[in-house]
């Protein structure tokens, strides 16, 4: 989704007794918990800001399959990473617009601000916006009256609604003297003057459906930039059941401002750091955040991923609270925020950077976390003695932290299964006496996306990520032809209406960009994210299709394209596009076996080629795959330790006699897929 907004779940009107908050795709939006939290999930909160605990770490033991790096002197191992090609280019709005010839309305160049209104802004004058439909994909307009105005804000509210101008002043002193300055003070603020050319954000209250509230970057362009823009630095609340003055509004306006000033710091930053950002941001400005329950009881959650569908998105949410947080306490504190909302690196990649000041890496952290999730909790009035400083690394020290669901295993057990990467399995070994040998062996490889390259060993993937603009461009010479055709084989899973790939050509040197047409594209654009002919949703879908890959539903689908129009030209440049906003990203695109074969051009895609990539990798569609593995054992005298398995096979001594109990945290760490990982498990008692 190009919006970052806060979802809605079943639960919300529950939840409205206690507290809650989340939104859209050039929207961020807002949603909220679902009911069921497992037993023995628990995480109780007191935060105002996270206290600083410095935790240095460092790394272990590469034994294939489990890839653990090689011993250092110092006890705490680190899984391997493996490395990460350079980040595709960020999207940029305005660059797009340029290059696709967009102008505007009266054929003046485009601008990138506009001069400020003289006729803004007084109490009682009205204006009409843009809403985003969240389940319709759609965008419709509201009439609103600003009904009040503080030192950094105007507020608003559709006139269907009876808000009232009390409602909004009340609502505007919390804002200015509660939520804004920690936030500001933390993370950073919203751009000022901004695109209208006034500093104040607009905060505008209309009903929503399918969120709680949402911010879209697409509103901080011009008009002739995005054609569905309100040309204002602004964030959209719920206005009809989310009422101003009651703590879940609160959390969420914290959450979505944090979003707008997010923006303004990277605009290319993944969701779910963003989205970890204004959990932590609410919790800065005093307000409580709401899915680390939903986290607790459903852990296995990819850290680094952000599902399409709305209501799978809950324990996404709480798991990349929870990290973010962990990160602030043990690496820097709340003050160091915005440190990490400025680095220019997204995801996992800015994460490690942030991180080479203190010592360890984002493998290190990621498995300290992992226990930290199991163990913080179950320590709380446990008298550790000397173990308390060994073991302050998995704590959070304004929070409670319980785990749920863990599995029990008391005597033998074998299993093959697969798991997310970046999530966490416990394996609780409760054996009454004995020992228990550990047999563990996962796949050395997994794939990079869902599919096979359709022929040969290598095909062009446009990589993945949020705010992503990758490219794969070359020249081509048609001088010798009077029609010629571009056919090309593609596999894509892309966000439906909200992400786009194109074939493009230049003529101009790559200047401006004209899309092509062709079997698969489509010009419907209810969003306002198509540049021309674009290439989105599945494919395949509906069809039988000559599928090659191992998805479970798109399909390898041969595209033709017209080039006559260019045909006689002696040079032209030729690309493919992928673009990508803010909320959410897939699969994406691949590409194999190019032909033009009226000039007798083909590309099977197993070299380089003459091919300009930026962004666009050839893979061949296999990553090394790596675990942590890492035992908590529960001695009888009341000791609790940690330590990570150094070896595929290793046995755990002394149950009933030395041991309580041990746990086994299984972590698939290979962070660069969205593909599970596979392995098998074997416990022998002895």
């Amino acid at each position: 989704m190009s919006r970052l907004a806060l979802m809605l779940a079943g639960a919300m009107v529950a939840l409205l007794l206690t507290a809650c908050e989340r939104g859209p795709a050039e929207v961020a939006a807002t949603p909220t918990p679902a009911t069921g939290i497992a037993v023995g999930a628990t995480s109780t909160a007191t935060i105002a800001v996270p206290t600083a605990l410095p935790t240095p770490l460092p790394p272990a033991t590469s034994i294939p399959p489990l890839a653990i790096s090689p011993t250092p002197a110092a006890p705490s191992p680190s899984p391997l990473v493996s490395p990460t090609p350079p980040e595709p280019p960020v999207r940029d709005l305005f660059a797009l617009a340029q290059r696709y010839r967009m102008v505007d309305a009266d054929g003046a160049p485009l601008t990138r601000t506009l001069p400020p209104d003289p006729n803004c802004c007084e109490v009682g004058h009205t204006r009409e916006f843009f809403v985003t439909d969240l389940i319709d994909r759609r965008f419709y307009t509201v009439e609103a009256r600003l009904l009040a105005i503080s030192e950094n804000a105007y507020w608003y509210a559709d006139v269907e609604t009876e808000l009232t101008e009390q409602q909004l002043e009340r609502t505007a002193a919390v804002f200015e003297q509660d939520i804004r300055p920690p936030i500001v003070d933390a993370i950073g603020d919203i751009w000022k003057p901004g695109v209208d050319g006034d500093p104040h954000l607009v905060v505008l209250h209309t009903p929503l459906r399918a969120a709680a509230g949402y911010f879209s970057s697409s509103d901080s362009y011009p008009r002739s930039t995005h054609p569905r823009s309100n040309q204002s630095e602004m964030i959209v609340m719920d206005g009809s059941w989310l009422l101003p003055g009651v703590e879940p509004y609160f959390s969420v306006l914290a959450h979505e401002f944090q979003h707008a000033a997010h923006w303004n710091l990277d605009l290319g930053e993944d969701v779910w750091i963003n989205e970890g950002f204004s959990e932590v941001a609410t919790q800065t400005a005093g307000f409580q955040a709401s899915f680390v329950d939903i986290f607790m009881a459903r852990p296995e959650a990819q850290l680094n991923y952000w599902p399409d569908e709305p209501r799978d998105t809950l324990p996404h949410y709480g798991g990349a609270t929870l990290f973010i947080e962990y990160l602030m306490v043990h690496y820097g504190g709340a003050a160091k925020l915005g440190e990490l909302a400025r680095e220019p690196l997204d995801g996992v990649n800015g994460v490690e950077r942030y991180l080479s000041q203190y010592g360890p890496n984002f493998a290190d952290v990621f498995a300290d976390w992992t226990v930290a999730n199991y163990l913080d909790g179950r320590l709380d009035g446990m008298a550790l003695g000397d173990d308390a400083k060994s073991l302050a690394k998995y704590r959070y020290p304004d929070r409670s932290v319980q785990l749920g669901g863990a599995r029990r295993v008391s005597g033998d057990y074998d299993i093959s299964t697969t798991q997310p990467q970046l999530t966490a399995r416990y394996f609780e070994l409760r054996l009454t006496s004995g020992d228990a040998q550990v047999d563990f062996s996962g796949d050395a490889t997994v794939a990079q996306v869902a599919a096979k390259c359709r022929s040969g060993r290598y095909c062009w993937w446009g990589n993945n990520g949020d705010s992503i603009d990758s490219t794969l461009t070359r020249e081509l010479d048609l001088s010798g032809v009077d029609a010629a055709t571009l056919e090309f084989w593609m596999w894509h899973d892309i966000e439906e209406d909200w992400d786009y790939a194109y074939a493009s050509v230049s003529t101009d040197g790559g200047d401006t960009w004209t899309t092509l047409d062709g079997e698969h594209t489509t010009r419907h654009d209810p969003l306002g994210a198509n540049y021309g002919a674009g290439i989105t949703g599945i494919s395949g879908k509906g069809g039988s299709g000559d599928s090659a890959n191992t998805s479970e539903s798109a399909e390898w689908v041969q595209e033709r394209m017209d080039l006559s129009r260019y045909a006689g030209m002696d040079s032209m440049l030729l690309r493919f596009e992928y673009i990508t906003d803010e909320g959410v990203n897939l699969g994406g695109i691949l590409l194999d076996d190019i032909v033009i074969p009226e000039i007798g051009f083909t590309d099977d895609v197993e070299s380089d080629g003459d091919w300009q990539a930026h962004g666009f990798r050839r893979i061949d569609n296999s990553l090394p795959q790596t675990f942590a593995l890492q035992i908590i054992e529960f001695a009888t005298d009341g000791s609790v330790s940690v330590r990570h398995a150094r070896r595929n096979s290793f046995t755990i001594e002394g149950f009933g006699s030395l041991l309580n109990y041990a746990v086994l945290v299984v972590a698939p760490t290979t962070h660069q897929t969205y593909q599970p990982a596979s392995y098998s498990l074997r416990v022998t008692a002895k």
